[in-house]
């Protein structure tokens, strides 16, 4: 495992962006892995209209999460399109690490991270991420 992958790894903030809360999709069994190695978990879907107070709070943007929540590493599960515009809305200043899943990368996208300095890894949180501690 490269040293960018586990630098991302052991980070304890994360967002994950896609379709979250669809237990039979990627995003939501990535949140629940996270989760089982203790990492604190916020969830981005800019598809699921979502009231203030509902459980779980699930973000219509990952530039409205970082307003409030600073995250250590974000795992893009979405399509690349707009995994881009989520990326492109978030200021230039903001630290950020990429983990981008199987069929959510492409090439803009990593050419907007090395412009940002941010360190990308490509690969799955299910498959690098232990099950269980």
């Amino acid at each position: 495992m490269s040293s960018v992958a586990s630098s991302m790894l052991s980070g304890k903030r994360w967002a994950v962006l896609g379709d979250v809360l669809n237990s039979h999709k990627a995003a939501s069994r990535i949140v629940q892995r996270l989760r089982a190695n203790q990492k604190e978990v916020y969830l981005v879907n800019p598809r699921t209209p979502t009231a203030e107070d509902a459980s779980p709070r699930v973000y219509p943007s990952l530039a409205g999460l970082m307003e409030s929540q600073p995250i250590d590493v974000l795992d893009l599960v979405i399509n690349s399109v707009e995994g881009k515009k989520q990326l492109e809305a978030l200021p230039e200043a903001t630290k950020l690490q990429v983990f981008i899943q199987p069929g959510a990368e492409s090439p803009e996208i990593k050419e907007l991270c090395a412009k940002r300095g941010w360190p990308v890894h490509e690969g799955c949180v299910l498959v690098e991420l232990p099950s269980s501690l």
